[in-house]
């Protein structure tokens, strides 16, 4: 590497250090909710991608917002979203030295790109978290809801009122479905009204399957009529089915999850019995 280039490299990342600290001291004082998330790295020090952010006038993602609000109240993924916003920011202006620094110093371009998709998949950690959690918790959701639709034809066909079903289902366990169940019949209890409460019941649970059930339901209790325990027994029927079907191409994923290792072993196997078979053949 030339003198020119190390100098103009080690020069970047002394204005860029510069920079840090005058942020650094311009905003120490800055007022800037923490989560305490352990998916974020050095979250004392976003008050530095917050001012970053203000200074464009940048706001927070509302996609990442909504994905949030499955899990948190509004207030929170608020905040959360907040700090998602700030880590990338936060981590280029602290990191970028570091990457420019060892590139100049180590003239290492293994290094320099490790580094540089450290700092890259650091970026873009928060999201990719964010989607494997909301993956797990849909999956989860699933897996409880033919069995909740079996409670409640089972209730129904009983009969039980739909909304008595209802409750009764949501305190029959603590998992997660239910517990969605249990926070919109804590609403309805609180003054809020029952559509917008299984509105709020739909969208925090983020399934396709549930928003159908949440529709039928709504019809039933603005309607009622003899059909709504015939329909929810098919619907039961049918989560069923669906939910067999996902434990199948999981179970086929694991398998093929599985084919990797057998193979490596298979390899390693063949070439202990080859390489002596060659070495007596030579």
């Amino acid at each position: 590497m030339s003198v020119i280039i190390k100098f103009f490299t080690l020069s970047i990342a002394t204005l860029i250090v510069i920079f840090d600290v005058a942020l650094f001291v311009l905003c120490k004082e800055d007022t800037f909710n923490k989560t305490g998330l352990k998916v974020f790295l050095l979250e004392d020090y976003f008050f530095i991608g917050n001012r970053i952010l203000l200074l464009f006038h940048r706001g927070i993602n509302g996609k990442r917002v909504r994905k949030l609000e499955e899990i948190y109240d509004n207030v929170t993924s608020g905040q959360i979203a907040r700090s998602a916003a700030a880590a990338p920011y936060t981590y280029l202006l602290l990191f970028s030295p570091v990457l420019l620094m060892v590139f100049s110093v180590s003239e290492s371009k293994l290094a320099f790109v490790l580094i540089g998709l450290l700092l890259i998949f650091l970026c873009f950690y928060f999201d990719i978290w964010l989607e494997n959690i909301l993956r797990h918790r849909h999956e989860d959701i699933l897996k409880e809801f033919a069995t909740v639709l079996s409670k409640m034809a089972l209730l129904v066909n009983a009969g039980l009122t739909a909304s008595d079903a209802f409750s009764r289902v949501a305190n029959s366990n603590n998992s997660v479905l239910y517990l969605e169940m249990q926070k919109a019949e804590n609403d309805i209890e609180n003054g809020k009204l029952i559509n917008e409460s299984l509105d709020d019941f739909s969208f925090r649970c983020g399934c396709k399957e549930v928003r159908k059930f949440v529709s039928l339901y709504k019809q039933n209790l603005v309607k009622g009529g003899p059909e709504f325990p015939e329909l929810i027994s098919n619907m039961a029927d049918t989560a069923w089915e669906e939910r067999k079907s996902r434990a199948r191409l999981q179970s086929s994923a694991a398998e093929q999850k599985l084919l990797v290792p057998i193979m490596l072993m298979f390899i390693g196997v063949l070439i202990m019995i080859i390489v002596p078979a060659f070495n007596n053949l030579l």
